[in-house]
Formats: structure tokens, sequence, C-alpha cells
């Protein structure tokens, strides 16, 4: 009968040895290939935060580049901040971020640390510049939305005594439904303000269909004068908008200056 063929005791230590050498060049691999990719990840970091940085920097630039004369270049100005606006928010959202398999690292080597610290110092940055951008954004929106409830309005020199009453009924619908606009605390002093000066218009309409039922020329002329007056009043409420406008944008361009 034929003896069952078994390893020698030297001959399983042998394997042993060599499994164990293969599993410690395998993790050594390992950790030169981590070692590798961790370093690629962090020299890849701070470039791709300074191009998101510099992208919004560009975009900023093109933005002031524009000139706001006509309606057409105020709605082109008001697309191009939300943009710019929404674009800022993915970009400092993003920026900072790495691989939470590196992130580590900074815990225990002094210049990646530092590195998350200027990415941060920049992010801050631009959160700080997109609270100004966006509060232009509600303010030029609030302004659109009045402006647009004013526009088309007559004249004095373009209606009839037959339609004094329904000019009367047009200035108090308007002041009223300004006054019922939802707006921004920036808006508000320019909205109490529109509000004002159309009841204004209203009243004075009133003033003229009174004095002149009442057939009393003095009257009569000091109401259209009283009038006029009220229409003239109306350009109180763009000197009011470009004021406000200039303090948001006076504060936009600080923090920009602070961020670039």
């Amino acid at each position: 009968m034929k003896k069952l063929f078994r390893p020698s005791f030297a001959v399983l230590r042998r394997h042993k040895k060599l499994v164990i050498l293969i599993s410690i060049g395998l993790i050594l691999i390992i950790f030169a290939l981590y070692g590798l990719w961790s370093r690629q990840q962090w020299m890849q970091y701070q470039p791709s935060y300074t191009a998101q940085y510099q992208a919004v920097k560009t975009s900023f630039n093109k933005l002031t580049a524009n000139p706001v004369v006509t309606d057409k270049d105020k709605e082109t100005v008001l697309k191009q901040l939300t943009v710019t606006s929404e674009s800022i928010d993915k970009t400092q959202a993003a920026m900072c971020t790495i691989n939470t398999l590196v992130a580590w690292q900074e815990s225990v080597i002094a210049s990646l640390k530092q590195e998350r610290q200027r990415c941060s110092e920049q992010q801050t940055k631009l959160v700080s510049l997109n609270q100004e951008v966006k509060r232009a954004v509600v303010f030029v929106n609030d302004d659109d939305v009045t402006a647009k409830l004013l526009k088309g309005l007559s004249q004095v020199d373009e209606v009839t005594d037959g339609a004094w009453q329904e000019q009367v009924n047009v200035w108090q619908a308007k002041s009223q439904a300004i006054e019922k606009i939802t707006v921004s605390k920036d808006f508000k002093p320019v909205q109490q303000l529109a509000v004002q000066k159309t009841a204004a218009v209203a009243t004075a309409w009133q003033g003229v269909i009174a004095a002149h039922a009442a057939k009393d020329k003095q009257k009569y002329v000091a109401a259209q004068a009283g009038l006029a007056a009220a229409y003239d009043g109306l350009d109180g409420i763009a000197v009011a908008t470009a004021e406000i406008i200039e303090t948001i944008a006076k504060a936009v361009e600080k923090d920009y200056q602070m961020a670039f």
C-alpha cells in the first residue's frame, strides 16, 4: 500500500514566508500608489480653487463692462447679476472640497493645513461679495416691478377733461398696487416714496376736477400748477432709486476689491 504524500514542515514554512513577503509587497505597493495619488490630489488642489476663483473675477469684469442706459440694458444686467450670483454660490460651495481619503493629511502636515486655510479665506470673501450681489439683484428686481407699474401713464397734456376722473382712479390704483408689493429692506424707502408721489398725482387731479367744476379760474390755474408739480415730483423716485443703487454698488465694489 502506497503512503500518502505529506509536505514537510520546512516546505510549509517556506511557503508561509513567501505568502507573507508577497502580502508585504502588495501592502507596500498599495501605500506607494496611495502616496502618489495623494500627492496628485494636493498638487491639483491649489490650481483648482484658484481657477474657480479667477472665473468669478472674470465674470465680474464682464458684468461691470456693460453700460446701463436703456430698460433693455437694465434687464440684461439683472440677468447677468443673477447668473453671476448663482455662479458664485456654486463655486464657493465646491472650491475648497477635497477627497475625504486625503483630507485627514492636513491635520498632520502644516503646509496642507495652510493651503486649506488660504482657500477658506478666499471662500469667505466670495460669500461676503455674493451677499452684496444678491442685495443688488433683489433691489433691481424690485425696481423693475415698480417701474412696470408706472410705465405708460399719461402726462398732463395728453389727457382731455372727459378722462380726468379716470386719471384719478388710475393713479390711486397704481399707488395702492405699489404699496402692496413685497420688497426688500433696501427698496422700502423707494416704495414708500413711490406710494406718496403717485397718490399726490391722484390728489392733484382731484384738485383740477374740483376747480373746473367750481368754474374758478384762479383755483383752476393753481390746481394745474399743482398737477404739474406732482408729475415733476415723480422724478424723485428715480433719484432715490439711483442713490440707493449707488450705495449698494459701492458695497459690491468694496467687497470685490477685498476679494480680488
